[in-house]
C-alpha cells in the first residue's frame, strides 16, 4: 500500500486577480495578457491557467500568450471568445506539485489588478516591528545605567 502522506500536493504557484476583458477576438488561441503581469504574477508563456470569470461564474483552462507589455490587454481568442465579453472580471491561477512539506511553506504570487488592468505601485514593507523593539530596547539599556551601575558609582 502507497503512504498516501508522501504524494504531491496541488497549490496554487501564480494567480492574476481582476482582470478586465478587453476584447475577444475568433482568431488565435489562447488567453493573451499584458507581458508585464505575466512576469509580475511570475506566468510563462504557453503556461496552462485555470480561468474563472468572476462576472459569469464560468470556468475554463487554457494557456496564456505574452501580449505587449503595459498595454493592459486581456484578449480571450480563439475558443475561448466564446467564454466571456469584454468587460467581464477574470481571475487566473496557474498550479504547482510540490511535496508536502514545501506546500506546507509556499506562499503563490498573487497580483491584483486596477480597473485598467494595472498592478497596484510597489509597496515597501513595513521593518519587522519585533526587530525594532529589539533594537529600541538595547538602545535603552545602553542609554540608562542599571542599579548594580548606580551603586556602584554611589548615585542612586
Amino acid at each position: 500500500m502507497a503512504d498516501i502522506g508522501k504524494a504531491l500536493r496541488q497549490v496554487r504557484r501564480a494567480a492574476l486577480e481582476r482582470l478586465v476583458v478587453t476584447r475577444v477576438d475568433l482568431e488565435g488561441a489562447g488567453l493573451r495578457v499584458d507581458r508585464a503581469l505575466l512576469e509580475a504574477a511570475g506566468l510563462l508563456p504557453d503556461e496552462k491557467v485555470d480561468v474563472y470569470d468572476v462576472t459569469s461564474g464560468a470556468r475554463f483552462s487554457t494557456f496564456v500568450v505574452a501580449g505587449e507589455a503595459g498595454s493592459g490587454e486581456v484578449v480571450l481568442t480563439g475558443a475561448d471568445a466564446h467564454l466571456g465579453r469584454p468587460g467581464e472580471l477574470l481571475d487566473l491561477v496557474a498550479w504547482g506539485w510540490l511535496k508536502e512539506k514545501q506546500a506546507r511553506r509556499a506562499s503563490a504570487t498573487v497580483v491584483q489588478v486596477d480597473a485598467e488592468n494595472r498592478p497596484p505601485a510597489p509597496v515597501t514593507p513595513p521593518p519587522d516591528a519585533a526587530k525594532q523593539a529589539r533594537k529600541s530596547k538595547k538602545k535603552k539599556a545602553k542609554e540608562k545605567p542599571g542599579a548594580e551601575e548606580l551603586i556602584r558609582s554611589g548615585s542612586r
